[in-house]
């Protein structure tokens, strides 16, 4: 639902034409370790977000996931540490229009993404494409779908080339305004 209500600076990631949901400029980080086996693993986000009132919304995202792990030389003997992570850099743009029957917002994020697995690593570029519907006889409801890597990166680490795959996001969301704390 996240999709089509997405309302902060993880638009940016989510649906890049949810930024017109935010309503003032709006920074956001956050960090989490990942536990288990992972010796130093943790996923971190950083969003901004810069709304408009007549030429849109922009946003600038960043997130990245990585570990460490143990190197081994060919007499399978420990050879210290490497390092595997996954990041990318988003920028994004978001317009809106009224329509004859509801109002629809288009936008879309360029993205630079970086895989590393020591001793390779590869950036390529990527697109996300995504749309939001309000529609005008229930106001209450949003509708959206973000394609994700509509132009999917290609990286290549060592002598083969991975082409990251496409993803649809969709969802629906309604909204429900409560007053004076009643339902």
């Amino acid at each position: 639902a996240f999709v089509s209500l997405a309302d902060d600076a993880s638009s940016v990631y989510w649906n890049p034409a949810s930024l017109r949901n935010v309503g003032s400029m709006q920074f956001m980080a956050m960090y989490m370790p990942l536990y288990g086996d992972f010796t130093g693993a943790g996923y971190t986000y950083f969003g901004f977000v810069y709304p408009t009132l007549s030429a849109g919304a922009f946003g600038v995202g960043f997130m990245s996931v990585g570990t460490t792990f143990d190197l081994y030389d060919e007499g399978s003997r420990p050879g210290g540490e490497g390092n595997a992570s996954e990041s990318q850099f988003l920028v994004s743009y978001a317009a809106e229009r009224h329509l004859m029957f509801g109002t629809l917002a288009a936008g879309a994020s360029f993205k630079i993404s970086r895989q590393q697995v020591d001793p390779f690593s590869s950036t390529a570029p990527g697109v996300d494409v995504g749309f939001r519907y309000i529609p005008d006889a229930a106001r209450s409801l949003s509708l959206g779908v973000n394609l994700q890597d509509i132009v999917g990166a290609q990286y290549k680490l060592d002598l083969e080339e991975d082409t990251v795959d496409r993803t649809i996001l969709a969802g629906a969301g309604w909204t429900r305004k409560f007053n004076n704390g009643s339902a």
